[in-house]
């Protein structure tokens, strides 16, 4: 087992075991919640610096762990250790085996291996992270925000997208009042490729907490019955759509064990001489080409089956989410990531002399939730006990 990284400490009893260090944990605590909050690698970094944290390097300096390193300031943080520090699944408890492999027999230079080559072990240790907030973090790197050309950065950017095209949504800022516009909106331009979904943060801002807000109240006083919703309406779209994946693995699976029986009779006819060699070099590549495809095929078919098994996990991933709050009085960028994958801005639309604006929020885990009126509401819950008392007779 290779050295424990930043927040962790070698077990002196056991050395295969890793401790909580927990003055260094609480500076991994406090870089994924600046995270959550909206803060980039280099704003995060320039933080740390700014409070005078020390390094990773130079803390292990300070403990006396490790060959002592000479820093003339130990707290230059720079923005690729925040970044190798929000990317490293040992925060939720998972050790990561075979990061890199040696480029020839003789060479003593390794190289980083590919993710999906590497092994995992989860729960080798004690977490430091929740495997929610790490999740959530992947999620916001993946759409990474950048500041506009004045330097503004908003904590809806990177997460609002056109309606229409598909675009991320642009920050703009005219005398000092931020809006959004879509990517491809090209202004006075005669080539237009989508119109401009031109939408104020203030409004959206209105928006969006008061959707979140609904949401939450929904939650707290429907749980059992968004659950069951949840897990109902997601069986009934994949059910027909698993079936015919499931016939095409046992189609696939039943094609691969054809082609070995082949295999092997057109090697026996080979060695017996009913084959010549070119004919067999010849059929055999045929067969492991098809082969090496029913594989792939039957890789990803399965990885998208078992992905259906993660809808129960995903829901109460929400869940938990939402027991951290007992209500939203204000839309914080902390508040936005913890619930909110993505929007979806519409175009303004003129209705009986006025002008609406509609936006669909894709919800952590679970994506679009329909939630239904006080009335639905009460007439569900009213269904649910029916089906439980029902179950339970």
């Amino acid at each position: 087992m290779g050295a424990p990284p930043y927040g962790y400490l070698r077990n002196p009893d056991d050395k295969t075991r890793w401790l909580v260090d927990e003055e260094a944990a609480a500076v991994v605590r406090r870089i994924f919640s600046l995270c959550m909050q909206g803060y980039g690698p280099t704003a995060i970094a320039d933080m740390l610096w700014a409070d005078k944290v020390l390094t990773p390097s130079a803390y292990k300096t300070s403990k006396g762990i490790g060959v002592p390193m000479v820093s003339e300031n130990p707290y230059n943080w720079h923005q690729s250790k925040v970044v190798e520090i929000l990317e490293d699944v040992a925060y939720i408890g998972t050790t990561e085996s075979f990061k890199s492999t040696r480029l020839g027999f003789k060479s003593k230079k390794r190289i980083p291996t590919s993710k999906d080559r590497r092994a995992y072990i989860e729960n080798a240790h004690t977490p430091i992270i929740d495997s929610e907030v790490w999740e959530k973090v992947q999620m916001i790197r993946q759409g990474k925000r950048r500041r506009n050309r004045t330097g503004n950065v908003s904590m809806f950017s990177g997460l609002l997208y056109c309606a229409d095209c598909g675009a991320k949504l642009n920050l703009c800022v005219v005398r000092d009042k931020p809006y959004f516009r879509c990517a491809k909106y090209k202004g006075n331009s005669r080539n237009k490729e989508c119109t401009q979904h031109y939408i104020r943060e203030d409004a959206l801002q209105k928006l969006v907490l008061k959707q979140l807000q609904h949401f939450l109240s929904y939650l707290q006083q429907f749980e059992r019955v968004f659950i069951r919703q949840q897990i109902d309406t997601t069986l009934a779209e994949r059910r027909y759509e698993l079936s015919a994946k499931q016939k095409q693995i046992e189609k696939d699976e039943k094609r691969m064990k054809e082609l070995d029986r082949l295999f092997r009779k057109i090697y026996e006819d080979n060695v017996n001489g009913k084959l010549n060699d070119e004919r067999f070099y010849k059929l055999s590549d045929g067969y492991e080409a098809e082969q090496e495809q029913l594989k792939q095929e039957i890789k990803a078919l399965t990885a998208e089956v078992s992905e259906s098994d993660t809808e129960t996990t995903n829901v109460a991933k929400l869940i938990a989410v939402t027991k951290k709050y007992t209500r939203i009085d204000e839309l914080t960028p902390e508040v936005l990531n913890a619930f909110v994958d993505k929007i979806i801005v519409h175009e303004r639309e003129k209705k009986g002399g006025r002008r609406t604006q509609e936006i669909d929020i894709y919800y952590s885990y679970v994506g679009i939730v329909d939630i239904p009126t006080d009335e639905e509401m009460r007439e569900l819950e009213q269904q649910y006990m029916q089906r439980t008392t029902r179950q339970t007779a």
